[in-house]
């Protein structure tokens, strides 16, 4: 059984403490008075928890070396806008933000970019994305052997800077490759509370329903013939997959594949390469179910081409990672 999660984005802090035995920096500060939802450019924003975390009981190795995340103040906004950062002779990167520039030099800021600016989304900000504040974060580049942490700290002690935090590593853990048998003589079993498909492979699926036929627990599934006699899955529905590529020529996805496929943010390309991880969770979510071949997706359709789309966002490849932040968006 492979316990997956399609996207979970984890935002580890480690907080070096200053003077204040009881501050933990690195976290951002919301003033208690100010309000989780707010209406910006005609949007609400819905601002999710963000618990302190200490950055003391992370190891460095957690993060990339060599770059930090800000996220300019809202009040820069037309600043920006009007001033795109650019490069001083000294190799400096400028904002014509005295306190701002000031710590650049400080910390030999090389290179800005960007965070949320890519040609998935035609390199442009809507106004939604605005609303939301995407255009204001910004990927500070210095030498690897900076202290992020300080350079975090610094930076968070300015009014012009919101946030501020490393960019943490993401590690695939690898998964079997998903291979689909075919029978000759399956049926699809039915009765008035539960639905079960076809697919030679789904007796060996005992998370979806366990009847101890691999000497398990009888019982100890999620339960899912139950789940499919009401729904076995809705075509207008897209279910992303941000992991490494889906193979979506597999005969046991294809059916299922959202028309566009999706789009590499690991290359900046639209050309998605197959990983095993990425077609395993694909499968997991939307194996064509009732077919007669290989394994049930949870909302795999009941066999007349009506299970999820499946998108395929991929983030990991042999060559590296990215896009972690974009593919959500």
């Amino acid at each position: 059984m492979y316990l997956f999660v399609v996207f979970v984005f984890l935002l580890l802090s480690r907080g070096a403490m200053g003077n204040e035995s009881n501050r933990i920096i690195g976290q951002p500060v919301y003033p208690g008075e100010e309000p989780r939802s707010k209406v910006i450019n005609g949007y609400r924003v819905i601002r999710g928890e963000r618990p302190p975390i200490d950055y003391n009981y992370i190891s460095t190795d957690a993060w990339e070396e060599g770059v930090l995340l800000v996220k300019f103040s809202r009040h820069t906004e037309r600043h920006l806008h009007e001033n795109p950062p650019y490069t001083d002779r000294h190799g400096v990167t400028r904002f014509n933000l005295i306190e701002i520039d000031n710590l650049n030099a400080a910390f030999s800021v090389q290179e800005v970019t960007q965070y949320f600016h890519t040609p998935a989304l035609r390199n442009n900000h809507t106004e939604r994305h605005k609303a939301w504040g995407f255009h204001l974060w910004y990927k500070f580049h210095v030498d690897k052997g900076a202290d992020i942490l300080r350079m975090m700290e610094a930076y968070l002690a300015l009014p012009d800077i919101e946030m501020a935090q490393p960019v943490f590593r993401k590690t695939l853990i690898s998964g079997e490759k998903m291979t689909a048998r075919q029978s000759e003589d399956a049926t699809t079993r039915k009765s008035s509370d539960t639905w079960l498909p076809n697919d030679p492979d789904f007796n060996d699926q005992w998370h979806y329903s366990n009847t101890g036929q691999t000497g398990g627990t009888t019982g100890a599934d999620i339960s899912m013939p139950e789940a499919w006699s009401r729904e076995t899955g809705h075509n207008d529905v897209i279910v992303a997959i941000i992991d490494s590529g889906v193979d979506h020529t597999h005969e046991d996805l294809a059916e299922n594949m959202w028309p566009n496929i999706g789009y590499n943010f690991a290359s900046n390309t639209e050309t998605i390469v197959p990983g095993n991880h990425g077609t395993h969770v694909a499968g997991t979510v939307a194996a064509v179910s009732n077919n007669s071949v290989g394994v049930s997706g949870i909302a795999g359709g009941d066999g007349s081409s009506d299970g999820v789309q499946l998108m395929s966002l991929q983030v990991f490849s042999q060559a590296g990672n990215d896009g972690f932040h974009l593919a959500p968006v």
